[in-house]
């Protein structure tokens, strides 16, 4: 370790020196350490002095001579393959582009880029290890990857990986499809300039277990044996505990189980559970000990049927078998990454992940610091790999996100603003919401409908800028006077959710599907598991603490029921990299201490929040005068003229994205920096959706 440390610091020290060029500008730059590149790459122009620094600076990241000559559109391979079918036709037969979009030309970005996407396969080991390779060579299969080259080969900058977050998300995220790779071709003169992809390969990769899009195209790889290399198979567990009954009977199932239940129990309870129970059989289930302690006993079992289901084993030349789900972790994935960065000839590579992605990205970026570029956290995960930690800070993300809307809505009243932009729910909005929601088995048939109907409301706080606050909150307020649906805020179609599911109403929460990658993923990254009892105490716990963060935690519980050994992450963090770190004040689903912890373990980074609500950096999404191209439009016109540009929150989203983009372009990182809302979030009634934050 000490000789590695001593050669590196020799080549930081040749690189940064003041003599002869070494070697070539690409050569120079390669030896360039992440945490002071800017500064390096100054001086490796300044002794190198290319007749054409660009295209030396295009070889040294997007595709280095030291990386074997390979390149993005020519890369190795015995690792990856494009399709051979124009981009155009691949396009339009793995996914369409959807939802609402600029055109060409536009100030936000050109949906033409979208006929440029390359679609390919990337052929990864599924053991990454080098302590035991000696044993026998692990066997291959085949993910499915796509890039949106940079509109000038090599990308000035290199390749940029996009997760969208998850897990679950898959190889689209770098696709014009995604919001994440539409906002980063914002293209204005007074905000960032040109887009991104004037200067970045995007890329994204449909990691272990998720959709791998085959229906159009096979691996094309063969291994030493000349067999055909396998797609990794996608995480599907279907009925389990159902497929099991029907084939061996009610009885085959609840031997498997605790509880000594009888098929009687069957009908009258675990039925319910694994179906979603309606409004009269537990009242709120998430409150209910008997739903509680079923909903454990059906995952736990769901999860181990799945767990040895064939189709997940693969097998050696020599005979080994592998159970592919127990190599599904993020360290896994950012190996595979780093197969992908090699294999294109990269030798730095950046990286923007939310949500989910931050593990991802900020795993990566521990295990491959000297192969970072520029790395984004964006909602981080959290540092503790432990479930317990894990559903702690799942509850905790709900009970912010409500308790912003909930001080909005008092107020509104407190404040003693006008009566008309008054919240209905107010004063008191927590107190009215815990009453309804607390409907029990012994509460009247209307209490517990009401409660269901508010739980489906509720969906509401997990959109981006809660744009149907008002509804909410009016919603909650009648059903705290005990209005019927009929006559209730409720049912209104265009912001809640009653109508799909008035006629038969069932709570959504239910064990049937048990298909969420993330118990196959943070199974494999989180350690510690929970048993019944500790599961049930956890629940009691959490009932009384976070009575609303239950509502999230309950269904997120299962990577603690995982049967597979748990291979935890390494603790996350690096002293020399620069990350730009992300955080939502009010974001449901990964809580704003998160980053700050994130900030701790990369000190040389710098913190980006954001005051108001959604999940990772939010950007204007309503039509008309408050869309994107309007937005900036007007914000480029009062910019030119000289006036003081509107200061609304779809301008504030915007000029937080600004710093991000920024930063992406030219490694420019803010002093750790809050992008101010223009106003709390409007709980009272509103047509103004720019009033949303």
């Amino acid at each position: 370790m000490k000789l590695i440390s001593v050669l590196a610091l020799s080549m930081h020290r040749f690189a940064m020196g003041s003599g002869d060029c070494p070697n070539d500008l690409a050569t120079c730059i390669d030896m360039c350490p992440a945490d002071i590149f800017k500064l390096c790459l100054q001086s490796c122009q300044k002794r190198c002095a290319p007749s054409d620094t660009g295209d030396f600076l295009r070889q040294a990241i997007g595709g280095s001579q030291a990386q074997g000559d390979f390149s993005l559109l020519e890369p190795n391979p015995d690792y990856l393959i494009w399709d051979n079918e124009a981009p155009q036709q691949r396009f339009g037969t793995m996914w369409s582009l959807g939802g609402r979009a600029g055109g060409a030309g536009g100030v936000w970005f050109d949906t033409t880029r979208s006929a440029e996407a390359r679609f390919g396969w990337l052929k990864v080991p599924v053991r990454h290890d080098d302590v035991i390779r000696y044993d026998e060579e692990s066997p291959f299969l085949c993910l499915r990857v796509v890039v949106m080259p940079a509109r000038k080969q090599p990308a000035r900058l290199g390749p940029i990986l996009l997760h969208c977050g998850g897990p679950g998300s898959d190889a689209k995220c770098a696709s014009m499809v995604s919001s994440m790779a539409r906002f980063m071709e914002l293209n204005s003169s007074a905000l960032v300039g040109p887009p991104l992809s004037e200067d970045y390969d995007y890329w994204s990769i449909s990691q272990r277990g998720m959709n791998q899009r085959t229906a159009d195209s096979v691996c094309p790889f063969t291994d030493a044996d000349d067999r055909d290399v396998k797609i990794w198979p996608e995480f599907d567990c279907g009925d389990k505990i159902g497929e099991l009954a029907a084939r061996s009977g009610v009885e085959a199932v609840l031997e498997l189980m605790d509880g000594e239940a009888s098929v009687a129990t069957w009908n009258s309870t675990i039925k319910h559970v694994l179906d979603g129970p309606a409004a009269d059989i537990f009242g709120n289930p998430f409150y209910n000990e008997t739903f509680v302690r079923w909903f454990y006993r059906t995952s736990k079992l769901q999860l181990h049927l799945c767990y040895h289901d064939d189709k997940y084993s693969t097998m050696t030349v020599a005979g080994r078998s592998y159970n592919l789900l127990d190599y599904m972790g993020t360290e896994n994935l950012a190996y595979d990454i780093e197969t992908f960065r090699k294999a294109i000839g990269a030798s730095k590579m950046s990286i923007y992940g939310v949500s989910y992605g931050t593990m991802v990205s900020s795993v990566y970026a521990t295990i491959f610091p000297e192969n970072v570029h520029r790395l984004i956290i964006d909602g981080h995960m959290g540092l503790d790999p432990e479930v317990m930690s894990f559903v702690n800070w799942v509850g905790e993300s709900t009970e912010a996100a409500w308790t912003g809307l909930s001080e909005a809505c008092d107020a509104s009243v407190m404040g003693g603003g006008p009566v008309e932009k008054r919240c209905p729910a107010a004063p008191g909005a927590t107190g009215k919401l815990h009453n309804i929601l607390h409907a029990s088995a012994a509460s009247t048939t209307q209490a517990q409908l009401n409660a269901m109907v508010a739980f489906n409301a509720f969906g509401a706080v997990y959109e981006p800028a809660v744009p149907h606050a008002y509804e909410l909150l009016n919603c909650i307020n009648d059903m705290y006077l005990g209005k019927n649906l009929s006559e209730s805020s409720c049912s209104d179609p265009l912001y809640l959710h009653g109508p799909s599911w008035a006629d038969t109403p069932t709570w959504s929460v239910q064990t049937r599907n048990t298909n969420s990658p993330i118990a196959a993923v943070l199974g494999n990254d989180y350690a510690g598991r929970f048993t019944e009892q500790t599961f049930m105490e956890w629940w009691r716990k959490t009932k009384f603490e976070q009575p609303l963060g239950l509502t999230t935690s309950l269904p997120c519980s299962l990577p603690a029921m995982w049967p597979g050994l748990p291979q935890p992450q390494p603790p996350v963090g690096d002293t020399t990299l620069t990350p730009l770190i992300i955080g939502n004040l009010h974001d449901a689903q990964t809580p704003y201490h998160n980053s700050l912890k994130m900030r701790s373990a990369f000190p040389s980074g710098r913190m980006l929040t954001w005051q108001g609500y959604g999940h990772g950096l939010q950007i204007p999404n309503d039509g008309g005068p408050n869309s994107v191209d309007a937005i900036v439009k007007q914000f480029e016109e009062e910019t030119q003229d000289g006036i003081l540009p509107t200061y609304s929150n779809n301008v504030a989203k915007l000029l937080c994205v600004r710093v991000a983009l920024q930063y992406l372009k030219d490694g420019t990182l803010p002093r750790d920096y809050v992008c101010k809302a223009a106003a709390p979030a409007m709980t009272g009634p509103t047509t103004t959706p720019s009033l949303m934050v």
